[in-house]
């Protein structure tokens, strides 16, 4: 199942040296069976090619167009057919050397490069796949029935090589693409679950802090405010939030008497100059802290 460029990258090298497995096979039965063989050479390369391209570049066709395809919306799925269709044509009108008495495009067949790439880009490796196979068979059709791009009479029968060499660029592209759009995607899904993991985490903190019977204030070091308070804080306190969140004043107010603000905040590794939480640990200790009515509560 090829999901990433490791996965295809693998998939080309294996291929390569299948092929050459296949092809010296091959050769050697031919040899054995005496079949006349004037340049070896030239056999076993044009063996190798041709099981290397099937196996590198016609394969993968087949294993991701097997697989389940993606749920598109309808508004997507017809915007594929009518680019599918448009992408038909320009190849017909390339390689077939359609309507040329009115527009001569057989000499831009690099352009097709282009809609490969942009279908491998919004619609994937299942859409990359399908047009590359759609010009595959246009393209190699067009060198026994056509006259354009690949034709005798446009490209003075070129050899094999060169079509072989253009219909594997254009699968390294179109897969390459899809591929790496692929990658992405999956590492942003990865991320959102990450991102909705730790919001929902957070979610089921914040509730334990908020129901828990304890006084818990949540001091920022950097912004020197408390940005959270827990509703039983301000039930034993009797202080608004507003009041608590008052950093410069709420030691003044649960700490009236000087000497003891000056020993308590001391205790607590908070500076009674400035108010500022130092970043060594407390250890646990009971302090007097003075209501909002008046009267004061060991905490």
């Amino acid at each position: 199942n090829i999901k990433k460029i490791k996965d295809y990258l693998l998939f080309v090298l294996a291929s390569a040296f299948a092929a050459l497995i296949s092809a010296f096979i091959n050769v050697q039965n031919l040899k054995i069976s005496g079949s006349f063989l004037p340049d070896i050479y030239s056999v076993f390369t044009q063996w190798y090619i041709g099981d290397f391209f099937g196996m590198a570049f016609v394969a993968p066709i087949i294993l991701i167009l097997r697989q389940p395809w993606p749920k598109w919306t309808d508004l997507k799925k017809a915007i594929f057919v009518i680019l599918t269709l448009l992408i038909f044509l320009f190849g017909q009108v390339v390689f077939f050397g359609w309507f040329s008495e009115f527009i001569n495009f057989t000499d831009r067949a690099t352009l097709i490069f282009f809609a490969v790439a942009i279908m491998a880009f919004y619609f994937g490796r299942h859409g990359a796949s399908l047009i590359y196979a759609l010009v595959l068979v246009q393209s190699t059709l067009s060198t026994l029935y056509g006259n354009g791009f690949f034709g005798p009479d446009k490209m003075g029968q070129p050899g094999p090589m060169y079509i072989w060499v253009y219909l594997g660029t254009m699968s390294i592209v179109g897969l390459f693409i899809s591929l790496a759009v692929k990658s992405f995607e999956s590492k942003n899904e990865e991320l959102k679950e990450i991102a909705d993991q730790i919001l929902k985490t957070e979610g089921y903190f914040k509730e334990m802090v908020t129901s828990t019977p304890i006084v818990i204030l949540a001091f920022e070091l950097i912004s020197q405010k408390i940005e959270f308070v827990n509703p039983f804080c301000k039930k034993i306190l009797g202080y608004s939030e507003a009041d608590i969140t008052n950093t410069s004043a709420w030691w003044r107010l649960i700490f009236p008497d000087e000497s003891y603000r000056d020993k308590a905040l001391k205790s607590l590794n908070v500076t009674s100059q400035d108010g500022r939480v130092s970043t060594a640990m407390s250890t646990p200790i009971d302090v007097e802290m003075r209501c909002f009515d008046g009267s004061f509560k060991t905490i």
